[in-house]
C-alpha cells in the first residue's frame, strides 16, 4: 500500500525524454480511449475518477521498451486500477470529508501531453510515466470542498520504472 499513496506526489518539474513515444501515446488516446471517467471513493476516503483501465493496459507496449511495467494499480483488494487522484485519504481526513455528492457523476478530461519523472518519494521507483490531463470539473470539485488547489497536474500513471537493484 505504501507504494501506491507515494504516486501521488510526483514532482511537477517533469521532463519529456527525446527518445519517448510522446505523440504516439497521446494519438492512441485521442483515437481510441475516452476522455472521462467516474467520481469514486474508497472506504478509507480516497478519492479518485476511475477511468478505462486500457490508458494502462493498451498503452503499456509503447513503454516497455524503455523499462517501463505496470503500475502497481491491481495487485491488491483495494486497488482501483487506472484512475486520476482527485482527493487523498489524508486530504479527506484532514478536511474533514465524509460525504462527496458527486460520486458516480461523469466527468470530462482533455489530455495534455506525456510525461517522465523521477519521483522522489516513490521507493524502488526510478521513473513514473503518465499523461497529464486538464479537468476543470475536478478543479471545482476539490475547491467545493475547502481544498486548496491540487500540488500536481490531475494524471494517469501508465507505467513505472524500478531501480535495478543490481546495477553498478
Amino acid at each position: 500500500m505504501e507504494l501506491y499513496n507515494n504516486l501521488n506526489f510526483v514532482s511537477k518539474s517533469a521532463y519529456v525524454t527525446a527518445a519517448f513515444p510522446n505523440q504516439e501515446i497521446i494519438d492512441y488516446i485521442e483515437g481510441n480511449l475516452p476522455q472521462s471517467g467516474y467520481l469514486r471513493k474508497t472506504e478509507d476516503g480516497f478519492v479518485y475518477l476511475d477511468v478505462d483501465d486500457d490508458y494502462i493496459y493498451k498503452l503499456n507496449h509503447l513503454i516497455t521498451a524503455k523499462g517501463f511495467e505496470l503500475p502497481p494499480y491491481f495487485n491488491w483488494t483495494m486497488a482501483v486500477g487506472a484512475h486520476i487522484t482527485v482527493m487523498t485519504k489524508e486530504e479527506s481526513l484532514k478536511y474533514g470529508i465524509d460525504e462527496i455528492e458527486e460520486i458516480g457523476l461523469q466527468v470530462p478530461f482533455k489530455v495534455k501531453e506525456c510525461q517522465v519523472v523521477h519521483p522522489p518519494s516513490f521507493t524502488g521507483v526510478e521513473e513514473v510515466c503518465f499523461i497529464t490531463v486538464e479537468a476543470p470539473e475536478l478543479d471545482a470539485i476539490r475547491e467545493k470542498y475547502g481544498l486548496p488547489p491540487a500540488l500536481y497536474d490531475f494524471h494517469i500513471t501508465i507505467g513505472v520504472k524500478r531501480y535495478d537493484a543490481f546495477a553498478i
